[in-house]
């Protein structure tokens, strides 16, 4: 699936979660309080997931050195999001540094590819909804 394919399934799956949270939210006087309420649990070494029950909504954080011994696709971590919370199709994540893009797949890897070799700091976030 393409990069933009993945932008454009994610945003369409956000704007439908938020029309139906409006609805709800509508008829439901503790709607607007639970919104607020995010868990956030640390998993592998290196990685945060905050995740929102009321709106499915996950947001990953990751962040470590790594030396790349390649410019080719590197599986960092196989089956690091829990798969209560892993999104339906690869989703990309944004970089602190132009220097390593990553995608969290389907089965809850994450997967990077570096633009050089060497150590490199990897700092990685994603969103999405589960």
């Amino acid at each position: 699936m393409s990069f933009e394919s993945c932008v454009s399934s994610l945003k369409d799956a956000i704007i439908d979660h938020c029309e139906n949270l409006v609805s709800t939210h509508n008829t439901d006087s503790t709607a607007h309080s639970n919104l607020l309420s995010w868990n956030s649990q640390t998993i592998g070494s290196y990685a945060t997931l905050y995740v929102n029950e009321k709106l499915r909504l996950v947001i990953f954080h990751y962040s470590r050195s790594y030396n790349y011994t390649s410019t080719n696709d590197v599986t960092l971590e196989t089956g690091i999001i829990p798969s209560d919370y892993r999104p339906s199709t690869s989703i990309p994540c944004s970089m602190a540094l132009p220097f390593v893009a990553g995608r969290i797949t389907s089965a809850g890897s994450l997967i990077c590819r570096p633009t050089g070799t060497g150590t490199l700091g990897t700092t990685l976030q994603a969103i999405w909804v589960y």
